[in-house]
């Protein structure tokens, strides 16, 4: 086995643009294509009236590898630009995967003499590529050039549950692509303070990039990570039971509803409560669910008399501290009731623990509009 040094995706790009310029120096490369609004190839280039599209792939991971495949080839067959030919290349270690050694063969035999895979390998300071199938005589059948130089950092514990940080993961959620530039403009968070995230996130490969876009390529790895420092009972102040009018969870949450506007206090349905009005799918819970940024004025709507008025218990309330003021900015209103936003509800039920991860997985593929 040759030892193997691992790769960031820009380093990668960097040395395969090296290692064509060595091999076809007159060869035409733009290494920032932008042919389509919805994907961005890592390199196009030229040679003798051919265009040639490239995708690199760092990961080391088949299942993440294939799925990017899958889309590249999408891509390639339905792109209005017109390709000549395309190279896909992977980790050679990759290969060693039954299912993905299937895969490239399977493009051979539906698109032959179309798209090449290319592996490579890399020691402390050389990388190798090298065409496994076919040879399209574009590149030759093996070349090499040195790595570049990786930068070193330091890495620092960033806490996910921080207002600021929460502001950053929320947005990054909901974007397919983005920038840390974008990201701190549209979320007011100094451009520092993103990097910093940014960077813990890409160490823990949760993010990655895609030339200049950033994606999230690992969702729930990010959620769960948030909900490691944001356990939601420990943000629980108090579990009152609702008076005894209150027969139902809809007649609850009409009565807090009414006593929060009464008392000028703050809230937002969360959880439960929250996602019941977002999704069709719905798993039964019999308490209501909310964040109030002024419980303790609130506090004799729930005295004991009132509760076992005619000797009947009440639905069971589960208040929580909000711990950003943007949670309750970027509430909204549904039915007249004032509800915590779809992500930050999918956030909250994945912090919730098990039982809520069933309805978050339900919820943010609702949001993508796609399966996770």
């Amino acid at each position: 086995m040759l030892p193997h040094r691992k790769i960031s995706h820009r380093n990668l790009e960097k040395a395969f643009i090296e290692a064509i310029k060595k091999t076809r120096p007159s060869v035409r490369i733009d290494p920032e294509p932008k042919l389509d609004l919805l994907y961005r190839p890592d390199i196009v280039f030229e040679e003798n009236g051919k265009k040639i599209l490239v995708e690199l792939k760092s990961s080391m991971y088949p299942t993440d590898v294939a799925r990017s495949i899958y889309q590249v080839i999408g891509y390639f067959n339905l792109a209005t630009e017109s390709f000549d030919h395309m190279y896909i290349v992977l980790p050679a270690e990759t290969l060693s995967s039954p299912e993905l050694k299937r895969l490239t063969e399977t493009i051979q035999d539906k698109l032959p003499r179309k798209v090449g895979i290319i592996t490579y390998f890399t020691t402390q300071s050389t990388i190798t590529y090298e065409v496994v199938m076919p040879t399209l005589e574009v590149l030759p059948g093996k070349f090499s050039t040195e790595l570049p130089p990786t930068r070193i950092y330091k890495r620092t514990k960033v806490s996910l549950s921080s207002p600021m940080a929460m502001r950053i993961v929320r947005y990054m959620l909901l974007k397919n692509e983005t920038s840390q530039s974008e990201i701190s403009r549209m979320t007011k968070v100094s451009i520092g303070h993103v990097n910093k995230v940014v960077r813990y996130l890409r160490d823990q490969k949760i993010v990655s990039y895609k030339g200049r876009k950033m994606v999230v390529v690992e969702p729930w790895k990010l959620l769960n990570e948030m909900s490691w420092s944001r356990a939601m009972d420990s943000l629980k102040i108090a579990e009152p039971v609702a008076p005894a009018q209150c027969r139902d969870i809809e007649s609850t949450e009409v009565f807090l509803r009414d006593i929060c506007k009464n008392s000028k206090a703050r809230y937002s349905f969360t959880l439960f409560s929250a996602a019941r009005r977002y999704t069709p799918y719905f798993k039964k819970y019999d308490a209501v669910q909310l964040y109030i940024d002024d419980y303790e004025n609130l506090r004799p709507f729930f005295s004991k008399k009132l509760v076992e008025e005619k000797g009947k218990k009440g639905i069971t309330i589960e208040v929580f501290q909000p711990d950003s003021e943007d949670l309750l900015k970027e509430s909204v209103k549904i039915g007249g009731f004032s509800v915590c936003s779809e992500i930050q509800t999918v956030i909250d039920l994945v912090c919730y623990g098990t039982i809520g991860r069933e309805l978050a997985i339900e919820l943010y593929s609702k949001i993508r509009g796609r399966e996770f």
